[in-house]
């Protein structure tokens, strides 16, 4: 048991170093040509790739094409808050942070790796 433990605690602390360690923030959308982009996230435990349209440097509209999360699919909601806010950097869904933060990370990708 002590050994299980300590296995699910090495784990999880390299998820969390691993989604730590990946680029997210602020996007200045006015450097971003109109058209649709692919971005990707993945921790090891949560996964998530995504589209991303830009028309007019405003997004306007965010497809989850994949998402394997654990109990995070209300983080898919932080979408709309993207668009309403026509921002990366958003407050994260309650009781879903790491799907968020995976979420987020994944749009960032897409409109810094056009």
């Amino acid at each position: 048991m002590l050994v299980m433990a300590i296995a699910l605690f090495i784990f999880m602390n390299s998820v969390i170093k691993k989604g730590d360690s990946l680029p997210r923030g602020e996007v200045d959308l006015a450097q971003v040509e109109d058209g649709t982009y692919l971005g990707n996230a993945d921790n090891g435990l949560v996964a998530v790739d995504v589209s991303v349209t830009v028309s007019d440097h405003k997004l306007t509209e965010i497809k989850i094409i994949s998402h394997r999360e654990g109990m995070g699919e209300a983080a898919e909601d932080i979408t709309a808050d993207m668009i309403a806010e026509n921002s990366t950097d958003v407050d994260v869904i309650s009781g879903a942070t790491m799907s968020s933060e995976m979420i987020k990370a994944a749009v960032y990708d897409a409109l810094v790796s056009p």
